[in-house]
C-alpha cells in the first residue's frame, strides 16, 4: 500500500501543478509510514526530473520497516537527505525560502497527542514561511477523527488523503488547515470500505445548491 499511496499522491501533486518539473520540492518526513509515503512520492519526483529534498525529523538509522527500505532505495538513487537534528534552524528556514513547494510527511494519521520538540519547531518554521504545502492525508498536528488541534499544525495548501475523506479533514478547526482536499484512491478492496460502520453523511456545498429553489431575478 505504501507503494501505491506515493505513486498516486505523485500522479496528484503532476495534476495540482502542471509545472512540476520546474519546482524545487522539499520532503519534511517522519519515521513512520508518513514519511514512507514521502520517500515513495520523492522517488517518482526525482526519476521525473524533479528538484527534490528530503528533512528527515529522526536520524537515518531510526526509520525501519517499509519505511526503511524505500528510504534506503533513494539513498541509493542520490536523493539528497538531510537529519534535520543536525542543521540550524536557520539554515532549514533559508532552504524553504529557496524552495517551491514543501511536502508534509512528518505524522499524518500517526499523531498521538500535542506535537512538541523538534517536530512543532519545523511546523512552526513551514507556517512562518508561507510557501506552497501539499499534506499527505492529514496535516502534521491536525486529530484525523475529530479535526482537533492541541498544538502547531501544518497549514497546507492541499491535502493528498488517501483511501477515504479523513472525518478531521471535514470538521473544524481541522478543515481551516486542510486547504483543498483530494481523495486518492491506493488500491483497498472494495468490500472493506464498504463497511457501515465507515459511513458518514457529508453536507456539501453542491447538496446545499441542489436544494436551494429557483428563483428569477
Amino acid at each position: 500500500l505504501m507503494e501505491n499511496a506515493g505513486l498516486r499522491v505523485f500522479q496528484s501533486l503532476k495534476n495540482i501543478y502542471t509545472d512540476l518539473r520546474l519546482k524545487k520540492v522539499i520532503i519534511f518526513a517522519g519515521s513512520g509510514n508518513n514519511g514512507g509515503d514521502g520517500f515513495v512520492v520523492a522517488r517518482h519526483l526525482y526519476n521525473y526530473g524533479v528538484k527534490v529534498k528530503i528533512f528527515l525529523l529522526v536520524s537515518f538509522n531510526k526509520i525501519k520497516g517499509e519505511a526503511g527500505e524505500n528510504l534506503n532505495i533513494i539513498d541509493k538513487m542520490g536523493v539528497e537527505l538531510i537529519e534535520t537534528e543536525t542543521v540550524k534552524l536557520e539554515e532549514i528556514e533559508g532552504t524553504i525560502q529557496n524552495s517551491d513547494l514543501i511536502i508534509d510527511a512528518i505524522l499524518g494519521t500517526g499523531l498521538q497527542g500535542k506535537v512538541t520538540g523538534l517536530k512543532a519547531k519545523i511546523i512552526n518554521l513551514i507556517n512562518i514561511t508561507n510557501k506552497e504545502v501539499v499534506a499527505i492525508d492529514v496535516p502534521s498536528g491536525l486529530n484525523a477523527d475529530s479535526g482537533k488541534i492541541e498544538g502547531p499544525c501544518i497549514k497546507a495548501t492541499h491535502t493528498i488523503t488517501l483511501a477515504l475523506p479523513k472525518i478531521g479533514l471535514l470538521l473544524f478547526p481541522g478543515a481551516g488547515f486542510a486547504g483543498k482536499v483530494t481523495v486518492e484512491d491506493i488500491g483497498i478492496p472494495s468490500y472493506l470500505l464498504k463497511n457501515k460502520k465507515l459511513k458518514i453523511n457529508i453536507v456539501t456545498k453542491e447538496i446545499v445548491k441542489s436544494l436551494l429553489p429557483f428563483r428569477a431575478i
